[in-house]
Order: C-alpha cells, then structure tokens, then sequence
C-alpha cells in the first residue's frame, strides 16, 4: 500500500491539446464524498494542509476537458501516513458566549480547532436537551470542520447550546457546559436593563456586531477592532451617554473568521474575541 504525507503531491501525464483538469479526493471510491478538488492547466497539484487526515486511506483521480471531450482517469489508492495523534478532548466553545444576545433567527457556532473524528452540536429551549423535543436541533460537523449554523430558528426567547466530540473508538467525549443565549427578531433593539459588564458584544444574522456600553456618566469611548493577527482595522471615538449606548459594528467588508474588539473609556480597556 502506498503511503503519502498530508500533504501530498499529485501528478499526472499531459494530455496533447489545451486540457483543462480538475483533480478528485475522496475516501470512497466512488467520490461520493469530495474532500478536496483542484481545477488546473498543470499536471501536479500539491493538496494543502487541513484537507486529508492521518491514517486514512484515500482514492485520487483527475478530469481532463480538451476538445470539447471529458476523459477521467481510473482511481489511484493511497493512504496517509500513521503519526502519533493528540488525545480527543471536550471542545472549547468561542462563540456565541455564555449569555450573549443573537439578533435573528440564525446562529453560527464556532469552537477551537482540534482533532477529532467529528462533532455533534445541539441546541434547546430546555437546559436538560429532553430527547424528541420539537425545540431541540442537533448538527453533526465533520473532523475538519470547526463550526456550525442553525437557521430559521423558530422562537425567540432562551436557548440552550452543548456540543461534543467523536472519539476514535466511537464513542464521544463530555459535552461541554451548557451555554445559555438570548435570541431576538431581527430589527428589535435590544437594551437589557441588567447589564453590570463594562461592554458586550451580541451578533446580528448578517454577519455584522453590536456593542452595548454601560457607563454611569456621559463621556466617550474608542473603538478599534482588529484582525486576530493583530493587524488593525478600524478606529473610531464615539460619544457615550449616560446608561447604556449601542454602537453598531460594520464587518460586512470582512472576511468571515475570528476578530478582536477593544474599547478603551478614560484609563479604561478591555478586549473581546467577535466572529464575523
């Protein structure tokens, strides 16, 4: 059996003509399940990491267009090399946080990269997740995939969110501690009257964010957001009244992924982790 790294690099003879060919990787061997797919003028093609998974056994195969005719290579078998694996442990939940608010009927889910044979994720109006509950959604997430989004939820009110991961074996890991969310229509605003935190931020269902500030005088705040390198993107003061001031973030222009916002009142900062 051939054996390849995680990273491997494909070949292929050339076609005579102007070929365009698109590469095929999949687990079954009847591509069933594409977990990587390259078109390409070229006859190599190198998979780039987070795509193939230790101790896996793959089959390849290229398409070549050239002359208005589709010709498809038979499949080629490899499997990738066995290397020591870190231990599958409970997931560590980003977003949403533990008592934040989401505005619409949509939430994504995000957790921190790790191994795992995949995820399961569930969310509830009832802490306990009864079995067979019209409120309970469940998603299951594949080993490489590192976040989930329920759509058109169907009440406002209280959730519950819990998650899991899948063990070699087949079993599953803990779930993690119960995280408990407020979700809103869309276009309500949303003040909470017990905010004693210096700032929250809560998501709204087109992939901008919102601030809440809660400060006892008027005064101003300054508000600079950046990527997770620490490269910075956006800075703006804004006047704060006396309670609670929502400020609007706009992140339409960014890529999705993980971003920081700091808010700096007086001598004051503090930073937060948002998801775009």
């Amino acid at each position: 059996m051939e054996t390849a790294s995680l990273t491997p690099t494909i070949t292929w003879t050339a076609l005579a003509g102007s070929p365009t060919y698109t590469l095929e990787v999949s687990p079954q061997l009847t591509f069933g399940n594409i977990v990587y797919t390259r078109e390409t003028i070229a006859t190599s093609v190198t998979i780039p990491e987070g795509h193939l998974q230790h101790s896996t056994n793959y089959h390849v195969r290229v398409r070549a267009v050239v002359g208005g005719n589709t010709y498809i290579s038979q499949p080629h078998f490899f499997a990738t090399t066995f290397v020591p694996l870190p231990e599958i442990t409970v997931p560590t939940i980003i977003s949403p946080a533990d008592g934040g608010i989401i505005v619409g009927r949509d939430l994504e889910v995000t957790w921190e990269e790790q191994r795992s044979r995949g995820f399961t994720v569930q969310l509830a109006t009832r802490s306990n997740f009864p079995p067979a509950f019209a409120n309970l959604r469940t998603i299951g997430v594949s080993a490489l995939n590192f976040n989930a989004i329920f759509t058109n939820l169907p009440v406002e009110g209280t959730w519950y969110l819990r998650m899991r991961a899948n063990m070699d074996d087949g079993a599953s890991t803990d779930w993690t501690p119960v995280i408990r969310i407020q979700i809103t229509e869309e276009g309500v605003s949303v003040l909470p009257p017990d905010i004693t935190e210096f700032f929250r931020v809560y998501n709204t269902s087109n992939g901008n964010a919102n601030l809440i500030i809660n400060q006892p005088e008027n005064t101003s705040a300054v508000i600079t957001i950046f990527s997770i390198t620490g490269r910075m993107l956006y800075r703006q003061t804004h006047s704060l009244n006396a309670g609670i001031t929502n400020i609007p973030l706009e992140l339409s222009g960014q890529a999705r992924g993980v971003y920081l916002v700091q808010v700096t009142v007086g001598n004051r900062t503090q930073m937060q982790r948002i998801i775009r």
